[in-house]
């Protein structure tokens, strides 16, 4: 059996577990949720870790509104990322980059890349379940109003003077070298 078709089977497996499909389990659990009165709280404790990624879709589209997910490191935000993007869910995170200041290295483009703009959706608050590990929450972030003057917009194809260039970049703290 080829690798592909395997994982069909394991797949459709998994979606209908003799005849009981994932979605009835999963409806099953938010209406136990809502019997319990659960779903009015802002904070949940001990739920297992399968059911929460499928647990922050539905109060993602029940509240209508961006939620905050604190995780405890880069690995774990990525993976429920990937797993709310596969649900069709807006979803970002915020990794933190492991460099101790004293240590002579520079941070990895990705991560600088990801947390810009992470912080640039929040910012412009756009709606989306934001992954949060807590090494992120203890890191300096820049202001937002800092944040706005700081970014320089270009489109392809647009024109833009030389002079007018260097001076926004210079404003943006970059060095004009030889």
């Amino acid at each position: 059996m080829h690798f592909k078709k395997v994982w069909v089977y394991i797949y459709y497996l998994f979606i209908s577990i003799e005849g009981i499909h994932l979605q009835n389990i999963i409806q099953t659990s938010f209406k136990t949720f809502k019997a319990a009165g659960l779903e009015s709280q802002s904070t949940l404790s001990h739920i297992p870790k399968g059911l929460k990624p499928f647990l922050l879709a539905y109060y993602y589209q029940e509240w209508n509104s961006s939620l905050v997910f604190i995780t405890p490191d880069n690995a774990s935000a990525e993976q429920y990322e990937s797993i709310l993007k596969d649900l069709r869910v807006p979803a970002a995170s915020l990794p933190y980059y492991e460099i101790l200041p004293y240590e002579n290295e520079s941070i990895p483009e990705k991560i600088i890349h990801k947390r810009l703009a992470t912080l640039k959706a929040i910012q412009e608050g756009i709606k989306r379940v934001y992954f949060v590990p807590i090494r992120s929450l203890l890191f300096p972030v820049i202001k937002p109003e800092h944040f706005t003057r700081q970014v320089l917009y270009l489109k392809t194809g647009e024109s833009i003077k030389r002079n007018s260039l260097q001076e926004s970049l210079l404003e943006l703290g970059y060095e004009r070298v030889p």
